[in-house]
């Protein structure tokens, strides 16, 4: 939530073009619709997120796919750095 949230404030204090010129509304961040709100999006659909992850992982359809799990930016830079420079 931390890194949403300053994501988030951050295209709005920079007033931040998300596509085709829009930019994100200070109603949006402070509305509860997780229909409109990011941050309230992010955290009522992370635990949905979650489960169907840690269930597609344990799937025997899925027995042929390899699945990272990073926890942090040095692992997620771990990763990109070990699939070369075509990656980035």
């Amino acid at each position: 939530m931390r890194r949403v949230a300053r994501r988030t404030l951050g295209r709005l204090l920079l007033r931040r073009e998300l596509w085709n010129g829009n930019r994100e509304p200070w109603s949006n961040v402070l509305s509860v619709d997780p229909q409109r709100s990011i941050l309230a999006w992010a955290w009522t659909r992370h635990h949905t997120y979650q489960e169907r992850f840690a269930q597609a992982q344990v799937d025997p359809a899925n027995a042929h796919l390899q699945f990272l799990v990073l926890h942090s930016r040095r692992d997620v830079r771990s990763v990109v750095a070990a699939a070369g420079p075509a990656a980035t």
